[in-house]
């Protein structure tokens, strides 16, 4: 409890150095639901090192609302593969739990 959760994706093997590809990010993410309903859950997709944005940014919120699944895509243009994404939770340090389930993983190069 008290602490944010996620994931860092792993370097893009199969792009050359220095080469820029476009890409689209897809997942499936829900918040936990226990005995007092969802945990409050900000979802945030971020490019953590190297070049590119997502959908024009270097970084992404969503909330996490709905108790039931959510599918999400993203936009990623200019990435290296230099570039770090990041899926994690952006929880205030006051709020005790912030867990959540993600499924459905997708990165595509956009030809």
């Amino acid at each position: 409890s008290y602490f944010n959760t996620g994931i860092i994706l792993p370097a893009l093997k199969d792009v050359k150095a220095g080469e820029e590809i476009h890409a689209e990010l897809s997942f499936s993410a829900v918040p936990y639901i226990g005995k007092n309903g969802p945990d409050d859950v900000p979802l945030v997709v971020e490019i953590t090192d190297g070049p590119g944005t997502i959908n024009g940014q270097r970084s992404v919120e969503q909330t996490l609302t709905n108790t039931t699944w959510a599918d999400f895509t993203f936009t990623l243009d200019g990435i290296t593969a230099d570039t770090r994404i990041a899926i994690h939770t952006n929880a205030p340090s006051s709020q005790h739990y912030c867990r959540w389930y993600l499924d459905n993983l997708l990165l595509k190069e956009q030809k």
